[in-house]
Parts: structure tokens; C-alpha cells; sequence
């Protein structure tokens, strides 16, 4: 607390000369702020006429000047009342007390998260944000349990963030009784946010503290990386019921005040269970179906693609067109129950983007009563789950296909996906190792 204390800012009054003929003893009163071990000087307007009898340890005595010392007192208060995390030196202060416009970097990590946000929120998906927010919302009741100031996140700050700090916030996650994929997923995810707060601060803040969340936790073992690959692969579902649905069709008329949630309109309903089968064909995600474009086909010499980019990773998928998702497509194409909320890669209108998920999810509860679906909820995200599954399956695609179709990493797939069946892996091996006899029996005949 004394090195906090040290870099707290002060303000000090004392007397300059500034004699006149009238009165010879006469010096203005200047007011110093200190700061880091820097000072600034300026004027404060007022004046001591006789400072033997009237100035004594940086105010004015004597009762007839209580309205200059109530001055000098509103002086202080003002600046010392400043949060001197925000500032880098203090210039900046008397900038500020001044009314001269001060550019506020964050150099505190809740700013440096918030500024994080602010960037992701501008791509990622509802779901990704909420569990964004929850692990802002669980370091700032660390803060508040242990009675922590914000941690700065530049080097000169006076109480600046560093790994073992990180490690009791760790700590404390354990505490709470979290799961350790779910502490890891937090840490990272903040090592995330600080990168981009770094990323653009680095050539305007000269000292910013190294990443202090990277390294912090260990990588899952491979019994807990199961468990979450386990998790991941529960996702999926029976065709049987995408089968259901395409054979499920809503009458198509308004239900007029069914429009609120909960309430089927079957026009909707109808374009809802469309988009449902488009997802299982394409594996598109709910988010990306907010493009006004996403349907645009893409024609090849060998054929008929969706292609575009991904919302959340950006990579670039390439879905070639089946005739069950060409007809879906028909059916679709500017006739999306709800208008478009991402543009150039940004969610324009993320409350308009929740609102129209949440209509979809309220829909996809009653078709999940209508098919008798029995393997939990049903969500938009499991659709696309079923459809990586089949590809890998009952179609035996190669992973880097499958990557390249959901706009995902290998390795992501290789984690999420990889399921291989029992018959998956016989007709697999077999046909490899009959691939590899017809070669080798071809070269000994050649011999």
C-alpha cells in the first residue's frame, strides 16, 4: 500500500512573489500537483497580502479568508479526487483539470477486458459473449472478495497485474467449485482479450506488462479432454429425425396474434422448419444464416458451392450443393423468416440477432415435441453437430473436407467430430489395407 500511496496524486498550495508598489509583501498563491515523482505548477488566481500574518503551512489564517481557503479546498478535492490509474503522468492531470480533452487509455485490466469485448462482440455469436461475461462477471467478484483495486497492466503502475496474481484468481475458480476445463476456458479466454488490447495499445503505451494469463494453467489431461471430447460428441443426433422433419410440413397461414413467443405461426413455422433441414444439409451455423448472401451459390467447373466466411473464425468454408440443399435453397433464398444482422462481417444488431435466435429455439421445442424427439433439446447448433458427424460416418469424408465444409480447424474436428463408428472404422481399415494389397500385388506382377 505505500508504493500505492506514493503514486497517489497530491496537491500542495505555497507562495510566489509578485510585489506591487501598494503593497510590497503582496505573492500570488500557486498550487503543485505531484505525481510519479513529478510536479506541475499553476497559478491558482488568488493572493496573499501579508504572508507573516496570514499564510501559514500552504492556507491562508484568519476567519475573514475562509472563502479563499474554501477555494483552495475545492482545488484539492477536485484533483486528488481524480482515479490515478487513468493517468500516465501529470501533464495529463492538469490537462484534465484544465478542461483540455484527455485521451483515456485503459491501463487497468477490467478496461483492457472491456476493450476486448468491445472487439469481439462485433463478430461472436450470443452464446460465445455470455460465457465472456461470465468470466468478466467471476474476476470481478475476485476483486470484491479480496478487496483488490483494479490491476493496472502497465509496467509503472502502482498495483499492476502479474501471474501470481492470476494464479490466486485461479485459485479462487477452484474454490468455487469449478470444473478445470472450465477454469482452463477462462484463461484462456482472457489471455484472448488481453491480446487484443495489446495487440492495438502496444504503439501508444510504451510498458505494457506481458500477457500474464498465457502459461498460467496447464493443458487438460487426457482424461479430462475426453470428457470434454465426450461432451462435444453428444451434440449429435439420429438422422432418423431430420427424416421426420422433411416429412413434417406446416399449413401455411398467419396465426395472426401468434406471433409472440411461444405461439406458433405457421407461416413462420414453416420457413423455421426449412431452415432446420438447411443447417443439417450444410452445417451452416445459426449466426452465418444472418448474412444477406449466405444462400448466394457459387458455380464451378465442378460444380455448385455455398462459399463464404465464417462468423466466428473467419476461415473460409466451401459447402458443395446436394440437390436436397439445392431445393432447400430455392425454397429459402429471400425468404428468410427473419432480415439480415450481420454486414461485412460485424453483427450490426446483436439484440435483433438474440431475438430472432430466440424465436428460432422457441420453434425448434415444439418440433422437437412434434418428431418425439427423444436425445434432450434440440438446438440450431446440434443440427450442425449431426451434420459434421454424418460427413464423417455415413458419408466418410476425410477430416481437412469436413474442416473445410463447417469453417473450422482440423483440429477442431479432429476434437468435436471424430466419433469414427464401429463400421466407420472397419470399412475404413479394410479398404486402405485392400488399397494397399491390389498396389503391391500390381507391382510384384509387373516384376
Amino acid at each position: 500500500m505505500k508504493l500505492d500511496e506514493k503514486n497517489k496524486i497530491s496537491v500542495t498550495f505555497y507562495l510566489k512573489e509578485a510585489p506591487t508598489l501598494l503593497f510590497p509583501q503582496k505573492k500570488s498563491v500557486y498550487a503543485c500537483i505531484s505525481f510519479k515523482g513529478e510536479s506541475n505548477k499553476f497559478s491558482t488566481g488568488l493572493h496573499c497580502k501579508n504572508p507573516k500574518e496570514h499564510w501559514f503551512k500552504g492556507c491562508f489564517t484568519g476567519i475573514e479568508f475562509s472563502e479563499e481557503n474554501g477555494k483552495l479546498s475545492k482545488i484539492k478535492k477536485e484533483i486528488e479526487g481524480y482515479n490515478h490509474t487513468m493517468f500516465r503522468d501529470v501533464k495529463e492531470i492538469k490537462n484534465l483539470y484544465d478542461g483540455i480533452d484527455v485521451q483515456e487509455y485503459p491501463i487497468t485490466i477490467l478496461k483492457a477486458f472491456d476493450y476486448g469485448i468491445e472487439i469481439k462482440k462485433r463478430t461472436l455469436s450470443e452464446g460465445t459473449m455470455d460465457n465472456y461475461y461470465a468470466s468478466l462477471k467471476s474476476f470481478e467478484k475476485f476483486l470484491l472478495e479480496y478487496s483488490h483495486d483494479d490491476f493496472g497492466v502497465v509496467k509503472n503502475h502502482p498495483r499492476k497485474l502479474n501471474k501470481l496474481r492470476v494464479k490466486a484468481f485461479v485459485t479462487y475458480l477452484e474454490n468455487q467449485g469449478l470444473r478445470k476445463g472450465t477454469i482452463h476456458n477462462r484463461i484462456v479466454g482472457f489471455a484472448a482479450l488481453f491480446n487484443i488490447y495489446e495487440q492495438d495499445h502496444s504503439d501508444i503505451l510504451e510498458n505494457i506488462i506481458p500477457n500474464p494469463f498465457k502459461n498460467v494453467v496447464p493443458n487438460l489431461s487426457a482424461n479430462e479432454r475426453v470428457i470434454q471430447v465426450e461432451k462435444a460428441l453428444a451434440r449429435d443426433f439420429d438422422w432418423k429425425y431430420v427424416e421426420k422433419i422433411e416429412y413434417l410440413k406446416h399449413e401455411c397461414k398467419s396465426g395472426g396474434s401468434g406471433s409472440g413467443l411461444g405461439q406458433a405461426d405457421t407461416t413462420k413455422d414453416e420457413q423455421y422448419r426449412l431452415v432446420a433441414l438447411l443447417i443439417a444439409y450444410s452445417g451452416l451455423s445459426f449466426v452465418d444464416l444472418g448474412k444477406p448472401d449466405v444462400l448466394e451459390i457459387t458455380k464451378r467447373i465442378d460444380g455448385e458451392a455455398l462459399i463464404s466466411r465464417r462468423q466466428k473464425t473467419k476461415s473460409e468454408y466451401t459447402i458443395p450443393i446436394t440437390p436436397p440443399l439445392k431445393s432447400l435453397i430455392e425454397k429459402l433464398k429471400d425468404n428468410m423468416p427473419w432480415k439480415p444482422f450481420v454486414f461485412d462481417g460485424i453483427i450490426k444488431d446483436r439484440s435483433l440477432y438474440k431475438y430472432y435466435k430466440q424465436k428460432f429455439y422457441v420453434y425448434l421445442q415444439r418440433l422437437a415435441k412434434e418428431i418425439e424427439f427423444e436425445e434432450g433439446k434440440l438446438t440450431s447448433h446440434r443440427f450442425r453437430h449431426t451434420f459434421g458427424m454424418r460427413a464423417v460416418n455415413h458419408y466418410k469424408i476425410e477430416i481437412r473436407w469436413v474442416a473445410k465444409m463447417l469453417g473450422d480447424k482440423e483440429d477442431t474436428v479432429i476434437k468435436n467430430y471424430t466419433d469414427y463408428n464401429t463400421d466407420t472404422i472397419m470399412s475404413g481399415v479394410f479398404a486402405s489395407m485392400n488399397a494397399f494389397n491390389s498396389s503391391d500385388n500390381k507391382s510384384q506382377i509387373n516384376l
